[in-house]
């Protein structure tokens, strides 16, 4: 498993006149941790896991995800399930695997998130649901040091949503690896964390952390909504960071 350690001391883009996005944020992920980052639209979190994934090296800081020398795998599920149109489910998973990946673990991650009997169908037959599903086979299918994702059930409906959430843990759970999870729901961020890390906006920093004290197999709707409003009357500046 793969521990992360981000340390930015300035994110600006180019041409921004509001300043930078991202100033003096640090932040330690432990092998195997699933944390939830929390804070407001427009705050950065998305810029924060773009440098993390490696697609934006227009920083100044430092990051490093695993041994030194090492090269990790990772997974990214995106807001949108970016899909390609003229390729089937299989085959625009298949663009992501890396090579000698054993098929048989693709069509389990299929089983497990009910998607074995549209594995060959295009993308424009899937309910968003669906597409959702398909992107977390694609990125649990490379077996990920450090999986990103970046509000991955907006725009379900709160019944699919929890499913789906139900069926992150389930393949977390199986293979444990490092999870960054941005959501602004708080709700959303209980049900699924060890840790929660709350951002500020303007520019984004690490304001608070709180450990989720639940056991996995007792967060029901009840265990979560209690911690949620033990949460907002121990802290009752969370508000303004959702």
């Amino acid at each position: 498993m793969t521990e992360v350690h981000i340390a930015i001391r300035d994110k600006t883009y180019r041409g921004q006149s509001s300043g930078p996005t991202l100033r003096d944020l640090r932040l330690e992920l432990a092998s195997g941790e699933f944390v939830c980052l929390v804070g407001p639209s427009g705050c950065g979190k998305t810029t924060l896991l773009n440098i993390l994934a490696g697609l934006d090296r227009d920083y100044s800081g430092e990051i490093r995800i695993g041994a030194a020398g090492t090269v990790p795998r990772i997974g990214y599920v995106f807001q949108n399930p970016r899909l390609l149109p003229w390729r089937t489910v299989r085959e625009n998973i298949a663009l992501a695997l890396p090579a000698g990946t054993d098929p048989a673990h693709v069509d389990h991650l299929f089983e497990v998130v009910g998607l074995t009997e549209a594995r060959d169908v295009y993308p424009e037959r899937l309910s968003l649901g669906m597409s959702r599903r398909a992107a977390l086979v694609r990125a649990f299918a490379v077996n990920p040091d450090l999986l990103l994702m970046d509000e991955p059930f907006v725009s379900l409906d709160p019944p699919t949503a929890r499913r789906v959430r139900e069926l992150v843990i389930a393949l977390w759970r199986e293979r444990p690896h490092t999870v960054l999870f941005v959501t602004h729901d708080l709700r959303e961020a209980v049900e699924l964390a060890d840790r929660l890390v709350f951002l500020a906006a303007g520019p984004a920093r690490v304001v608070g952390e709180v450990r989720v004290d639940l056991a996995r197999e007792g967060r029901d709707e009840g265990a979560v909504e209690a911690f949620r409003r033990g949460l907002y009357e121990a802290y009752p500046g969370i508000r303004a960071l959702l």
